[in-house]
């Protein structure tokens, strides 16, 4: 596959999972803090992103095989569900009292989905990708992540003033089916380059399971990587979750929200594009540090808006900052981690290196909200400072001490 084709396909894959993800990321938090909900219940519905922790689980069986045309059924199947459940998450969204129950469960249901659709996404992206093009490759995955989080999320809040809530959610239904287009037409004539087999002997359990990583833990270097991958986001994840309750409490309305994320929404954008770039002229290693420096640092700045020490202006400015530097950081990140993946496992050990980067990150957004309610939105972001600098300390560590991780044999030459 050439690498345009190969780069609208990602960009139309990713863009799908970030729909569902805007309007459960972003949209939500606002619509409940304008409702009267507290931020402690803010900050719990992170659980209902369990799958996306969990993933690795089922991931050894949808990468069964290294086959594109099998990715290729489970990404159809996956987004199908997620429009079905996003149509009924519509009719059901203002249901009140026990009823309650029923768009919570839709909401965990297309989690479910997205993250399996994620798992076989990732696959024909780290099996397809030129070696030399990983920093562009994973611009696109987040780039066209963020372009979906925009429609899904600060596009729908701007728009709820103008049309119902429940219609604009069934519009993201619409636009999902529309995305499967190029997948549809696009034909997987070959299998990859490798025909590893995933795994021998038990093919069901946790048996299974364990020995479809045992290959990926066994790596060198592997645990002092793990421990980067647990750290490198909780800065950005304790306080992200919380920037948009805050605002509503500091007077701002939800139309003034959405029109800031999506601005804000757009510079991640650039930031995203800019590392893809910048990734390729400095290196997977510095490009991990640096970029996480900037992300750590921009966040912190956020103490400043929880003091109301700057004026609107710089509220807008620091906040496009943060998402600038939240795409660069990214995109090293997620190159480091395909660098980690073994030829014919790509799916599964990507996933689970996904599913090991969120979990601190979750729980961490998760308690956010407790923070808020137990000190203020100030002793929050001290905490991510404090938080963001040991991170970045750990990275550094692993720089300095094994250059080599950072560059994996299984990655195909270019081509």
């Amino acid at each position: 596959m050439s690498f345009p084709r190969l780069a609208l396909l990602l960009s139309a894959l990713y863009l799908a999972q970030g729909l569902p993800a805007g309007l459960i990321a972003h949209a939500l938090p606002a619509l409940m803090r304008d409702a009267g909900i507290s931020a402690s219940a803010i900050g719990l519905i992170k659980l209902l992103a369990l799958p996306w922790l969990f993933k690795f689980i089922w991931a050894p069986y949808v990468d069964r095989g290294a086959s594109y045309a099998a990715r290729k059924r489970w990404i159809v199947a996956m987004q199908l569900a997620s429009a079905l459940a996003l149509a009924a998450l519509a009719f059901s969204f203002q249901a009140q009292g026990v009823w309650l129950f029923i768009p919570l469960i839709l909401i965990l249901v297309i989690n479910t989905c997205a993250a399996t659709q994620d798992i076989a996404t990732d696959a024909i992206a780290v099996s397809s990708a030129p070696s030399d093009r990983l920093g562009w490759v994973n611009s696109i995955q987040v780039g066209g992540y963020k372009v979906g989080m925009i429609i899904g999320g600060s596009g729908l809040l701007v728009m709820s003033g103008m049309f119902g809530v429940p219609w604009l959610i069934a519009g993201l239904a619409l636009i999902l089916l529309f995305l499967l287009v190029p997948l549809l037409v696009t034909s997987f004539d070959h299998q990859p380059k490798s025909t590893v087999s995933q795994a021998t002997g038990p093919q069901g359990g946790f048996a299974y399971i364990w020995q479809s990583y045992r290959g990926f833990f066994g790596q060198a270097n592997m645990r002092f990587w793990i421990l980067v991958l647990l750290s490198y986001k909780v800065a950005d994840s304790l306080g992200s979750s919380m920037l948009k309750p805050m605002l509503i409490d500091q007077g701002w309305s939800l139309s003034d929200v959405g029109t800031l994320i999506f601005q804000a929404s757009l510079i991640g954008l650039a930031g995203a594009f800019s590392a893809g770039l910048l990734h390729r002229l400095v290196g997977r290693a510095k490009a991990l540090v640096w970029f996480a420096a900037v992300q750590v640092l921009t966040v912190s700045c956020f103490y400043l808006i929880a003091n109301e020490m700057v004026s609107t202006l710089g509220v807008r400015l620091l906040v496009c900052a943060e998402q600038f530097a939240d795409g660069l950081s990214t995109v090293a990140l997620f190159a480091a981690m395909m660098s980690h993946c073994r030829e014919g496992h790509e799916g599964g050990d990507y996933t689970v290196q996904a599913s090991l980067q969120i979990v601190l990150a979750g729980v961490v957004g998760a308690l956010s909200g407790f923070i808020v309610d137990a000190s203020g939105y100030a002793d929050l972001y001290l905490s991510c400072a404090l938080a963001g600098i040991v991170s970045l300390l750990v990275v550094i560590a692993f720089v300095a001490t094994k250059p080599e991780a950072l560059v994996s044999e299984s990655i195909k030459p270019t081509r």
